[in-house]
């Protein structure tokens, strides 16, 4: 068997997004999840959406699990995720989220993947050649 593997594409994923491959529009579908994600930071503690979010106290907010992430006071966070690269603040703040207990990533908000494709796979001349035996 050979196997080959065409490098002239990367696939660009966003689950959350209307068009889950995102190819052409990376930046602008960060920024969209970016917008979603300090929306459900504005919901200090009750539940928005459908985010699941700590309501009776017993864990931190969605803003201070970002905030500790970045390492950041919780009123700094906006500010600092609208600020360079979109794609990378965008998964921090998910892995974060996700890494928590306490939250859950929104419906409207989550991680840009990029998938490299497929390898193919052929039968090499010499298997071929065995095949015909």
């Amino acid at each position: 068997m050979e196997k080959h593997l065409k490098r002239e594409s990367v696939y660009v994923i966003a689950e959350w997004h209307p068009d889950v491959f995102i190819m052409g529009q990376v930046e602008e579908a960060a920024n969209q999840g970016i917008t979603a994600l300090i929306d459900d930071l504005e919901d200090y503690g009750s539940t928005k959406g459908s985010s699941a979010v700590a309501t009776d106290g017993s864990g931190p907010t969605l803003r201070q699990i970002v905030a500790d992430h970045f390492d950041l006071h919780p009123r700094a966070v906006e500010d600092h995720l609208k600020r360079g690269d979109p794609v990378d603040r965008l998964n921090e703040a998910v892995e974060a989220i996700q890494d928590s207990d306490h939250h859950e990533t929104g419906d409207d908000y989550g991680e840009v993947e990029f998938r490299n494709p497929a390898y193919r796979y052929r039968l090499s001349e010499t298997a071929t050649s065995l095949y015909e035996l």
